[in-house]
């Protein structure tokens, strides 16, 4: 459980200041965020599971990469459900979707993660 803490915990450190920044750049600017904004902040956010799923991997293996998938899961669902709330209390359309397949997304970005620190562990 500590592991999955520590990785959830870097996880969001790394996309949750990305999302409130988009957050905020979107509710201000009338015309939008610009393509390398988007393109930047995204990849941030979905760098997050990755890096927090590896941290966690490295300090031990998870079996089947089971620790990664809940990490990236738990991160993006976090994510997903601020941006979606957000949305909401501004009376904007929220897709309905859009949690479900983050949370999906975020389980497969973990899993990557995960696997990746496995295997940087077993070589010498």
């Amino acid at each position: 459980m500590r592991r999955w803490a520590i990785g959830t915990g870097v996880a969001l450190a790394i996309a949750l200041p990305a999302t409130v920044v988009a957050q905020v750049l979107d509710a201000v600017r009338d015309d939008g965020l610009p393509a390398p904004v988007t393109v930047g902040l995204t990849l941030l956010v979905l760098a997050g599971p990755v890096v927090g799923s590896f941290v966690a991997g490295r300090q031990r293996v998870s079996r089947w990469g089971l620790r990664g998938i809940a990490i990236g899961a738990a991160s993006l669902l976090l994510i997903s459900a601020f941006g979606a709330l957000r949305r909401a209390v501004a009376d904007e359309d929220v897709a309905a979707f859009a949690v479900p397949a983050l949370t999906v997304a975020g389980g497969l970005l973990g899993f990557i993660g995960d696997r990746a620190a496995a295997a940087g562990r077993t070589r010498p």
